[in-house]
């Protein structure tokens, strides 16, 4: 007889089942040996969680969704809401429900519905649940509609009842009152309650919830959030006073053991830096941010072609030793490393960017005085059509299908999932931004798609025009997307060249 392979989905599905069974060892073993295979996959290390700490009376929610292309779950949420699914590909509607979060019984989820009311009839006639009934309809594939995909942020409760709609986001420490119709926004820290539902008041004052939004203690590993257990179920100012020593301890304990490198303070998480070790007093200041999903190692050589400059590099959020930052966006991005970089330099600064690096530069300048220049070496404004970009962030997306924050990154900055595309641009950033930006990008077409040595770029005509049109500096050199390490020379002339026109202008 073939030997017959189980999927994990099956074979946590499996688990799930013995579980609920009674059956805990074969449960333990199954959940066990999924982690083997797929050590990050929330559902089997929330089983075993389960099995092998007696918790009882509760689900973690993770156990029950525990699909990645449709779900994700954070650490010790329990609670199973019951999820209507949009069922587009084309267009998905995902759930994404934080860290420990409680969701009461009988809360439904509409993450799409098979009425479309723009229709002339709400009825769907090629929905696959009526099999061949209206076989001729088989072909209308957008029966269901959407307002997009549901965000429950962390530490937020949802009362028995409740029905969630589509689009909406709930803010971290939210309370969602039993039998609520949720069909807006909730911020932070509010109390909703009602059909539909409405604002009741805020759980706490402004200073209090910014406070416990910049602590972000559900983002602390397990021993620290138990270390600190007795502190988070507290109220007041010194409780918050002792989890805020508790936060700096823990950025102090994860200082990098290599010289150079800083473990700093962003907006609300941990940022890695890497500073000289010795400052050249008068000489030109950058920020070096790497490209999609790098780290400081993949640009830190670049430092050995710019030795009469300061170059501080951080990882970006999400990337290295950098913590997942609460945005997804260029704009979120910039806002968790801008309290980092002025406790590594005080002086004014420019930023390189590469790639999506360069988006994150372009924000930056558009809230800090002391950014006085953007250098972007072959940063995209148009995502769509990056195909390159697209099998990329699959094959990462497959390789690590349970990363949080691969997958965030790769739908919420690129428009990317395992079968659906969606257009992202950053042209916005360029909209009445007063610093000097000059472009640097390679003369690898992007366009035919064909396989090359090296990377195509991802600048193509239209966008070079576009650019121009704007009155932006492009220079054009040999080399491919990488260009950081294709042309570095041709790099370091566009940033040399930005730098003495400043000089030149104070002059």
């Amino acid at each position: 007889m073939a030997e017959q392979t189980l999927s994990i989905d099956d074979a946590m599905q499996l688990a799930v089942n013995a579980w609920l069974r009674g059956e805990n060892d074969p449960a333990l073993n199954l959940a066990r040996q999924i982690l083997a295979v797929r050590p990050e996959h929330r559902g089997a290390h929330h089983l075993r969680l389960t099995l092998e700490h007696g918790v009882n009376n509760l689900h973690f929610t993770a156990i029950h969704l525990h699909q990645p292309t449709l779900y994700s779950i954070g650490d010790f949420s329990y609670g199973v809401p019951a999820v209507f699914h949009h069922n587009q590909p084309s267009e998905p509607a995902r759930l994404s429900i934080g860290n420990y979060c409680t969701i009461a019984h009988d809360v439904k989820i509409i993450l799409g519905s098979y009425h479309r009311h723009d229709w002339h009839t709400i009825y769907p006639f090629s929905a696959p649940h009526l099999g061949s009934l209206f076989a001729s309809t088989r072909d209308i594939t957008d029966f269901s509609a959407t307002r997009g995909g549901v965000t429950i942020g962390n530490d937020v409760w949802i009362g028995a009842h409740t029905i969630i709609l589509s689009g909406v986001t709930i803010g971290d420490g939210a309370v969602v009152a039993a039998g609520s119709v949720v069909s807006r926004d909730i911020g932070p820290y509010e109390i909703w309650a009602g059909n539909p539902a409405q604002l009741i008041k805020r759980r706490f004052d402004e200073e209090t919830s910014a406070r416990l939004l910049a602590l972000r203690w559900w983002d602390w590993s397990k021993e620290d959030v138990e270390a600190n257990a007795r502190w988070i179920m507290n109220e007041g100012a010194p409780a918050l006073d002792k989890l805020k020593q508790a936060k700096a301890a823990m950025l102090h304990k994860a200082r990098s053991p290599i010289k150079g490198m800083r473990i700093v303070s962003g907006a609300s998480g941990q940022i890695r830096m890497k500073v000289p070790q010795t400052w050249k007093k008068g000489a030109p200041t950058w920020l070096v941010l790497h490209g999609s999903l790098g780290a400081i190692e993949t640009v830190q050589d670049f430092e050995a072609r710019m030795p009469e400059a300061n170059l501080v590099f951080a990882d970006l959020p999400g990337s290295g030793q950098s913590w997942r930052p609460t945005d997804y966006s260029a704009e979120g991005f910039a806002r968790e490393l801008l309290p980092a970089i002025g406790q590594v330099m005080e002086d004014d600064y420019r930023v390189l960017g590469v790639s999506f690096g360069g988006a994150v530069g372009l924000a930056m300048a558009r809230e800090d005085a002391r950014c006085k220049g953007v250098v972007l070496v072959d940063t995209p404004f148009s995502a769509k059509k990056l195909w390159h970009n697209h099998a990329f962030l699959r094959n990462v997306l497959a390789s690590a299908p349970d990363n949080l924050h691969k997958r965030q990154f790769a739908w919420d900055i690129y428009g990317v999932s395992e079968s659906a595309l969606a257009e992202r641009t950053f042209w916005h950033l360029l909209d009445g931004l007063a610093v000097p930006v000059n472009v640097v990008t390679g003369d690898v077409p992007l366009h035919p798609q064909r396989q090359t040595n090296q990377l195509a770029c991802c600048l193509d005509k239209a966008d070079l025009e576009a650019l121009r049109h704007r009155g932006i500096p492009v220079t054009r050199t040999r080399g491919g997307h990488d260009l950081i390490h294709d042309n570095p020379e041709s790099v370091k002339a566009v940033m040399v060249a930005m730098a003495e026109r400043a000089d030149a202008v104070a002059a």
